[in-house]
């Protein structure tokens, strides 16, 4: 497949600049690729109307760090950072990327607090911290950096900023979405800490739906994929066979393992919230299917199911044969990404563009914040 068949275009208005409230309300697009039938749904909510009995739901239950900060020059310009990825064993060393392509190396960086002017208390530093960011070597994919003194979690969690992707603008000060990107740009279901990218098929869901999912019988399952530096990454390769995705840390419990695999042997459906859960599972299918003992050694089947971990790399583009995934709950996705690619892979390139088309003549919202689609 070429690059240049991931390209569309789509008007400014509809990309979304913050989330429906309440989630659920976004609105839900259904493509039944068995009919080639394309369908609006109304509000995300009717998905249930959609999921029968004895499906198996499969979430991302990562957890986004507010991973953007804010550094001065010398000069006074400022930069946005987003650290990425911790040395394993320097933690004073991070991978990252910043929107500034006249730095140079061995530039330093003082980390401001963003609401200095601002009414809320989000990203303030403490009485007398001062943070240094030391530009060490920049390559193809970000820069290496320096912090003094050594940052963590902890310390994102509090000066930090959501790590929201660029066409979602916001002012750096008394710019009321700073506070609620914390809650919005973020999962109800959200628990491992690890993301710089929020899962956003997952975004629509609320916890009574939830609820009434579970009530009418539908399995819920939840893994883990923490979304790393390869979300930012377009793809530049023009055969997409060429374009080599980021390794990714993901983890599956036991129990999860357990439903998946009893799923499986029953012939039960499994729809993938995300195009990162459908990479988890893909990536773990052959796993799942090795798990089961012959179920004429015992009366009923028993199922070895311990944790499994692990990264993918996995990049899933047509054309592409599904092992796990029945069925997909994705956003509208950026051209030229590997969401997008998956998709194509998914429902085919044809219907994909058919039904972004349909969007945008139906005024849906596209990206992070945007509305959701549902392929069966």
């Amino acid at each position: 497949m070429k690059l240049s068949e991931l390209e569309y275009a789509l008007p400014r208005e509809l990309i979304a600049q913050k989330q429906v409230k309440p989630r659920d309300n976004s609105r839900l697009l259904v493509l039944n690729r068995s009919i080639g039938e394309i369908a609006d749904a109304g509000k995300f909510y009717n998905i249930i109307r959609y999921l029968q009995r004895g499906d198996i739901l499969v979430l991302n239950n990562t957890h986004v760090v507010p991973a953007r900060l804010i550094g001065e020059r010398k000069s006074g310009g400022m930069v946005e950072v987003l650290v990425c990825k911790q040395d394993s064993e320097d933690k004073t060393v991070w991978q990252a990327l910043l929107n500034n392509s006249h730095l140079k190396e061995g530039e330093t960086l003082r980390v401001i607090s963003t609401d200095s002017r601002s009414l809320s208390h989000w990203g303030s530093l403490q009485e007398g911290e001062t943070i240094t960011i030391t530009l060490l070597k920049k390559g193809k994919d970000g820069w290496l950096i320096r912090t003094d003194p050594a940052i963590d979690i902890s310390t994102l969690q509090r000066i930090g900023k959501m790590p929201l992707p660029p066409y979602i603008k916001r002012d750096r000060d008394n710019d009321p979405y700073l506070e609620r990107d914390k809650r919005d740009y973020q999962t109800v279901y959200a628990e491992e800490i690890g993301s710089i990218a929020a899962p956003t098929a997952g975004l629509h869901f609320t916890n009574n739906l939830l609820k009434k999912l579970s009530a009418k019988g539908i399995t819920i399952v939840y893994i883990t994929l923490h979304i790393g530096i390869g979300t930012f990454k377009p793809i530049r390769a023009e055969n997409l066979e060429d374009h080599q995705m980021q390794r990714e840390y993901f983890e599956v419990s036991s129990s999860a393992m357990r439903v998946l695999s009893e799923g499986y042997a029953k012939g039960r459906k499994v729809i993938a919230v995300g195009t990162s859960v459908c990479r988890v599972l893909e990536t773990i299918a052959d796993n799942i299917k090795t798990r089961m003992i012959h179920p004429l050694l015992e009366k009923q089947r028993v199922l070895r199911a311990t944790l499994t971990r692990g990264w993918t790399d996995l990049f899933i583009h047509p054309p592409y044969r599904f092992k796990m995934v029945n069925a997909l709950i994705t956003n509208f996705h950026l051209p030229h990404g590997t969401p997008l690619a998956l998709a194509c892979a998914f429902a085919g390139r044809e219907m994909i563009m058919k039904a972004y088309q349909r969007a945008i003549e139906k005024q849906y919202r596209f990206y992070s914040y945007g509305d959701a689609m549902l392929i069966i």
